[in-house]
């Protein structure tokens, strides 16, 4: 029997969060078993008898006593006469014996049936006897144990095959091949926090972007655990976790746990993120109110990571605008128009003033409203309102003409790279 998979991760996970996929694996060559001896005790030895237990070249003597003098004693049995007394002086010398109990796990029925289970594989079995002719012991059963054996240097194999862009460019790689001990329990715990490190480039929006759905490129990865059993010194039959996709970000771990997200999302679905047959916005919250101004870039960003579809699926959101003019007056259902989500994919669509083109639509606009919804379902609206505000100092660009004769740009916001700027620039301008 090979190695298996008993947790992998979801399909669409969050690399800042702690990754993991863990593997059972089969280190026994022979299964082994153990051994089991049962013995009924029909009459028990007399007073200054003894009754002898002995297995493998052990021996435990115990001999009866009376009541008063065997209660302290740990070698002593009590004539006991109840057969339920019995049971329990053979329970407490026999069975809780230190030196038995770590070699054999002892029961005792109520008919005085006594049951010695070795705790490891292989083991002896088990011998009654008694100085005392007078006592009755019967053999029932006996299990010979068989002892376990395990495959050689056995530990388990794993790489990942990880799909990515780079430079706009797909790239395929391999991790270096990686060898896990496995536990009591033959169980591994492979973490893939190794996956963060692929995250090297980010997709940066333009200002001025056109209204359109733009795929970020960099936010997701494709990986695929490769793994196998190792031992004699050799990678066994290698198998495959079908691949998954890993996106840059970090949810709560009872969110992601769930595969669910942690931020608002239009119906507040809980569904799991990749059983969700339509857009899911990615980590923008529907609802809020915002302070912008007419020249800020805004942008809002949905993910389609539905497992039961194939990498043709796609869904059609449409878009709907609602201006609240200075004066009071309105425009509503502006048709900016409708763009298009395929499967694995996390897009950018950019929702400002200039690049949904609502200055053609009205010149005093205090505030609008966005929703974006797909086609097919309506009701899964997700909508934000912008206030427009005057534009900030902070935001506003300044040129000043410097001693050679060249204008430099400056914003209130730009840091000096030295203390003093402040006093050396004035004394370079003219």
């Amino acid at each position: 029997m090979a190695v298996t998979i008993n947790e992998k991760p979801h399909l669409i996970d969050f690399a800042g969060n702690l990754l993991t996929c863990k593997l059972t694996g089969t280190p026994v060559n022979v299964a082994g078993r153990k051994a089991v001896t049962q013995w009924r005790i029909a009459t028990m030895p007399r007073i200054n008898h003894s009754f002898t237990v002995a297995y493998g070249g052990k021996e435990f003597v115990f001999i009866v006593k009376s009541i008063a003098t065997a209660r302290n004693e740990a070698y002593y049995i009590g004539s006991e006469t109840h057969i339920l007394d019995k049971k329990a002086e053979l329970i407490s010398k026999i069975a809780e014996n230190y030196e038995i109990s770590r070699d054999f796990q002892v029961t005792v029925s109520d008919t005085l049936e006594i049951t010695f289970t070795a705790l490891s594989f292989g083991g002896e079995n088990v011998s009654l006897s008694s100085s005392d002719t007078l006592a009755s012991f019967s053999l029932i059963s006996t299990t010979p144990g068989i002892a376990r054996s395990l495959k050689g240097g056995y530990k388990l194999f794993a790489c990942l095959e990880i799909i990515r862009s780079v430079n706009a460019a797909v790239q395929q790689t391999k991790t270096p091949p990686m060898l896990f001990d496995v536990d009591s329990s033959h169980k591994a715990a492979i973490p893939l926090t190794l996956l963060r490190s692929c995250f090297s480039q980010i997709d940066i929006p333009g200002i001025n972007e056109a209204f359109r759905a733009y795929v970020l490129q960099y936010a997701t990865i494709r990986y695929s655990l490769i793994y196998s059993d190792y031992y004699d010194g050799r990678v066994q039959l290698l198998k495959r976790l079908p691949h998954r996709f890993a996106t840059c970000g970090k949810v709560n771990e009872a969110s992601k746990s769930l595969n669910l997200p942690d931020w608002i999302t239009p119906v507040n679905e809980t569904a799991k993120l990749s059983k969700r047959r339509y857009p899911t916005n990615y980590g923008c919250d529907s609802g809020l109110t915002v302070n912008s101004f007419k020249e800020l870039p805004q942008f809002v960003y949905f993910m389609l990571f539905y497992e039961e579809g194939d990498n043709d699926y796609s869904c059609e959101l449409q878009t709907r605008v609602d201006i609240l003019n200075a004066d009071g007056s309105r425009v509503n259902n502006i048709n900016p128009g409708s763009v298009s989500i395929t499967n694995f994919n996390i897009i950018r669509i950019p929702l400002s003033v200039e690049s949904l083109s609502l200055t053609e639509h009205s010149t005093g606009i205090l505030s609008y409203t966005v929703r974006i919804y797909p086609t097919n379902a309506p009701e899964r609206v997700w909508k934000r309102t912008f206030i427009l505000k005057e534009k900030p100092y902070f935001a506003h660009l300044f040129f000043c003409k410097t001693n050679t004769a060249f204008w430099k740009a400056f914003t209130p916001t730009m840091r000096a790279k030295k203390k003093g700027w402040k006093e050396k620039w004035s004394k370079k301008t003219d």
